[in-house]
């Protein structure tokens, strides 16, 4: 069960993560839910929290789905996420677990700059657009 106030990652999420989550996140948590791509719009349809946030578009590393837009990995989710918010060190330490997991970080080294110095969401779409 995941508590109604933490951020739940959620790829069909009408609300973008941006920096203003980050008290949200330190106060009650980020989950990411783990299924496979084939299954993700029968789990998604479920509400997980009130608190259900979409990341802009990053590129993925894991070997799957490399340098494809958004089809990210649970931990690259994560670490995405972990990553807007500021928490640089939390994201490369989770991702070094796997032999590509530092790619995503390189892959995605400026939109991830330029989305954790943004504003709002609004700004954040902005971004997006200039990079993808």
């Amino acid at each position: 069960m995941v508590p109604r106030l933490t951020i739940a990652l959620n790829p069909y999420a009408t609300c973008l993560l941006s920096p203003t989550d980050r008290d949200t996140a330190t106060r009650h948590g980020i989950c990411a839910v783990d299924c496979s791509w084939e299954k993700a719009q029968s789990v998604f349809k479920k509400r997980f929290s009130k608190n259900e946030r979409r990341l802009p578009v990053l590129l993925a590393a894991n070997p799957t789905h490399y340098a494809q837009q958004s089809v990210l990995s649970s931990v690259e989710a994560l670490a995405g996420a972990l990553s807007i918010l500021g928490m640089k060190e939390r994201a490369a330490s989770i991702l070094s677990l796997f032999k590509w997991g530092p790619a995503f970080l390189t892959l995605n080294r400026e939109p991830l700059r330029d989305y954790a110095a943004a504003g709002n969401a609004i700004e954040i779409e902005e971004i997006q657009r200039a990079y993808f």
